[in-house]
């Protein structure tokens, strides 16, 4: 199972985790009014005894009771029933986050398992390499008679170095105009308005023949509310899915029923993906193998597209961002999106676009600047 499956499924428990703890918290805080009030009533009851004794001991008869208060009466009981129940859900929201951990153990032992198994696999792998290693020595004993030629070759690589210095220059100007780019809006490079292309004409064509394999799929489009390039990005997106044989339609989160609070940085992908846990007599839980939608396969190329827009280049800082997510299935322990009432219509991508995320970048002079793309004209002139 690949490591983005554990990954959402951490995640998800980690929400549940965290809404099992505000629960707690309010039901403590029931507890504590309820407990004020019984206090403030045990100090009335007090003064009303005090008071009669006074009026007994000073004109030696005993008053009249007063007529007992209504308000009195449902304010004692409300207090009462907040104790209650501040009690009875401390308790559930207990026995619910001792559930949890379970869970949580449990998948995190079935992922150890899968790397104790990986990691038989790499022992092989290294005996196979000392093998290598021992034929190797053999070669670099031959490589000792071939290096008295390797001296004269020495004084190439003095050109050679001046050379790549004067390429890791230029090479820093270009990441610095990169840093300086990444600061637009995003744009989308959809056929119906175009864009001036930056990226290579062959893979765009190619990944968007890969998403056009998927014609006919439905795409919900959520920006982020009141963020003018997101609602931007997110008709750029629905423009360049029609064109490739999509369905597209924008919403916001009053017609999705998905908080705006879910809309995370860069732009994210959901699909509806089968759930993997069977559940028993708790706290009894399987993990069972299980086959992706067939969205799923159109993550990757679609993805691939998409980032040549607003995605980061390879190991370059993440200035735009990608994101995927699953939603489990008919899984109640883990609702993200449809918790609060949104549902995946049959064949149908959820895509969430929120606001640009900043630049984040150590220096300019990071060790991976000569992995830029060389100057196009000089390649060619050579």
């Amino acid at each position: 199972m690949d490591d983005w499956i554990f990954n959402s499924i951490l995640d998800g428990l980690d929400g549940i985790r965290a809404s099992l703890d505000f629960r707690s918290n309010v039901y403590t805080t029931l507890v504590i009014i309820g407990v004020v009030f019984e206090i403030l009533f045990i100090w009335m009851d007090h003064h009303d005894d005090w008071k009669e004794w006074n009026i007994a001991r000073t004109h030696g008869r005993i008053p009249m009771p007063e007529r007992p208060g209504r308000w009195k009466l449902f304010f004692e009981a409300t207090s009462v029933g907040l104790v209650v129940w501040g009690l009875w859900g401390e308790l559930s929201t207990s026995n619910r986050v001792e559930s949890l951990d379970m869970l949580t153990r449990g998948v995190n032992e079935y992922r150890a398992s899968l790397l104790v198994q990986e990691a038989g696999d790499a022992k092989q792998s290294a005996t196979e390499a000392a093998s290598a290693a021992s034929k190797a020595q053999g070669s670099a004993d031959k490589a000792d008679a071939d290096a008295t030629d390797a001296k004269s070759k020495a004084l190439s690589v003095g050109v050679e170095a001046s050379r790549i210095h004067t390429e890791t220059i230029e090479a820093e100007i270009g990441f610095r105009k990169y840093i300086e780019q990444a600061q637009l809006p995003r744009h989308i490079c959809e056929p119906i308005h175009g864009c001036i292309e930056e990226n290579d004409p062959k893979v765009r064509k190619k990944w968007r023949d890969e998403v056009a394999k998927f014609a006919g799929t439905h795409a919900i489009i959520q920006p982020l509310a009141n963020n003018g390039e997101a609602m931007d990005v997110a008709k750029g997106i629905g423009l360049l899915l029609i064109a490739e044989g999509w369905t597209a339609e924008i919403v916001d989160a009053e017609h999705s029923k998905i908080p705006n609070g879910y809309i995370f940085e860069g732009v994210t992908l959901v699909t509806l993906e089968p759930s993997p846990f069977r559940y028993g007599t708790p706290p009894e839980i399987k993990l069972v193998p299980v086959q992706p939608s067939p969205l799923f396969h159109v993550i990757s190329p679609l993805m691939s597209l998409l980032a040549l827009d607003v995605g980061p280049s390879p190991r370059m800082p993440n200035i735009m961002g990608m994101r995927f997510e699953t939603e489990l299935d008919n899984d109640e322990r883990f609702r993200n999106f449809t918790r609060y009432g949104f549902r995946f219509p049959p064949n149908t991508m959820l895509i969430l676009v929120g606001e640009r995320p900043a630049p984040n970048w150590i220096g300019s002079n990071v060790p991976l600047i000569n992995e830029l793309p060389k100057n196009k004209d000089k390649t060619k002139g050579k």
